[in-house]
């Protein structure tokens, strides 16, 4: 749960979400939901980072350094979202995002090479990597 929600607010969000996904996904509209992993070791290493870099040091947040005490609550909370989310109308795309360019990368191609639109060089987009982007939760209980 994030702070300043109540129980009863994650719920309804739980609940609604879904149907306003599929409210948008009816009436036409490309609906794309991309969640990127970071895995905890580097998250601490970026953490680090901005901490030392002071040209870093602005991304740094009081919300961030509490999330890393909350790993597992926050953990648990995609879980959750995902269980609840993850629909066939509304899919989640998963993007492993521990090389920050790849992962950029990776979701750019995910939605160049599901929309079709005039000059569209395919070769060019090529197909999204399926190493570091896949479907949904189960995608995080792949093998290596």
């Amino acid at each position: 749960m994030m702070p300043g929600t109540s129980d009863d607010q994650v719920a309804d969000f739980l609940r609604e979400a879904p149907e306003f996904e599929g409210m948008l996904v009816r009436d036409g509209i490309r609906f794309f939901k991309i969640y990127l992993d970071i895995g905890r070791e580097m998250q601490l290493v970026r953490f680090h980072e901005r901490r030392h870099d002071p040209l870093k040091r602005w991304k740094i947040t009081d919300m961030d350094l509490a999330a890393m005490e909350r790993w597992d609550a926050y953990t648990h909370a995609k879980e959750e979202m995902f269980r609840f989310t993850h629909t066939a109308v509304a899919p989640w795309t998963v993007v492993l995002a521990n090389d920050q360019r790849r992962a950029r990368l990776a979701a750019i191609r995910l939605v160049l090479s599901a929309i079709d639109y005039e000059g569209k060089d395919v070769e060019a987009v090529g197909t999204p990597d399926p190493k570091i982007v896949g479907q949904g939760p189960e995608f995080f209980q792949r093998p290596g």
